[in-house]
């Protein structure tokens, strides 16, 4: 019995010390993910389809456009996958300042995930609104994003956002859940937008209007929301016609975001809680035209009438001024990646790698 005894003594503190290499290993191979992480994978490569060589291949992709087929599911919530499909950085390169939250309402989990990723900063906020509509997985899929990431708030409930007055109650939970942090600005974004330009570029958009405040294709300048003062209702009737209008034309179409200064936020929704914007009358049509998109080249809608961009758009969609175009990962994912590509290097200028093709 007791050479066993003596064989067996080294044989436990061995296989302590190999336990706790394998342990080192993990989290090292963990930390490693967390403050650099894995260069994007996508599935597209988006140069063919660029330049005159890129037509042919273009409508060959038309007749056969790559979609999302898989789903997230409740099984893949666990924060260390969510970390490891998705780029979520703990530093920004450059030391960049935002001062700012985005909040959006969203229906579709996988594209949320996919534009949290290209919208991603560790300095920022962000607050999911769950659609009434949406269904019990959904839910449960949001809220666990919430408890994984420490800077995205979800409101208790859920809220029917496409009333005017849901939209506006759920809005509201979102200041409410954002009170206690310091912002400047929120962006307030609809369904299906993604970003196509970095980060940085949208931080410094909304950072330029200082107090003033964007709703839709309406400024409302900084000596202006002055002059309207705390009390909206005590402003000339010409001046709460417009804004009512301008709010209204926002709700209808959504068409462009919402970018607000903190200093007006309270004032502006203060004033809305006595308004009603349901069959409210919005500003001429032809005032909030988007050119650009109004020739859709998809003839692919959503529900409000607004374009969803394709493949064919992708060289369009780069040049453009503005911040965000409306996608749907179930009829182009590919313009979806393509983007991501895009907005990846535009955030990161390949300080984290190229992006791998699989």
């Amino acid at each position: 019995m007791l050479p066993s005894a003596r064989i067996c003594c080294p044989i436990v503190p061995l296989t302590i010390l190999v336990t706790l290499f394998i342990s080192l290993v993990v989290y090292v191979s963990w930390s490693l993910h967390v403050f650099n992480p894995a260069p994007l994978l996508i599935h597209m490569d988006c140069n063919i389809y660029e330049g005159a060589n890129g037509k042919k291949r273009l409508e060959e992709y038309k007749q056969n456009r790559t979609v999302i087929h898989h789903q997230i599911d409740i099984n893949e919530t666990k924060c260390f996958l969510i970390r490891k499909r998705r780029y979520l950085p703990t530093e920004i390169p450059d030391n960049m300042e935002v001062h700012h939250n985005m909040y959006f309402l969203r229906i579709n989990y996988d594209f949320l995930e996919e534009v949290m990723t290209m919208m991603y900063s560790p300095l920022h906020f962000y607050c999911f609104v769950i659609d009434s509509s949406a269904s019990f997985k959904f839910e449960q899929l949001v809220r666990k994003l919430g408890e994984c990431v420490l800077n995205i708030i979800v409101p208790p409930g859920t809220y029917n956002t496409t009333s005017a007055d849901g939209t506006f109650i759920a809005l509201n939970s979102c200041y409410h859940g954002m009170e206690k942090y310091q912002w400047k600005h929120t962006v307030i974004t609809e369904e299906n937008e993604m970003p196509i330009h970095s980060i940085h570029h949208i931080a410094d958009n909304a950072r330029r209007l200082q107090n003033a405040a964007r709703i839709g294709r309406v400024t409302i300048s900084e000596e202006h929301t002055r002059i309207l003062g705390d009390d909206l209702t005590k402003a000339s009737k010409q001046d709460q016609e417009f804004l009512k209008r301008s709010l209204c034309t926002w709700f209808t179409t959504r068409r462009f975001p919402i970018m607000l200064p903190r200093s007006f936020q309270p004032v502006l929704f203060k004033y809305m809680e006595g308004q009603s914007l349901e069959n409210c009358e919005p500003l001429s049509p032809k005032f909030d035209k988007n050119v650009a998109l109004d020739v859709c080249h998809t003839k692919r809608f959503d529900s409000r009438g607004n374009c969803i961009v394709g493949m064919e758009d992708y060289e369009e969609t780069l040049k453009s001024k503005y911040l965000f175009v409306r996608a749907d990962p179930y009829f182009d994912d590919g313009i979806i990646q393509c983007v991501n590509e895009f907005v990846y290097h535009r955030t990161y200028k390949d300080s984290y790698g190229e992006a791998h093709f699989n």
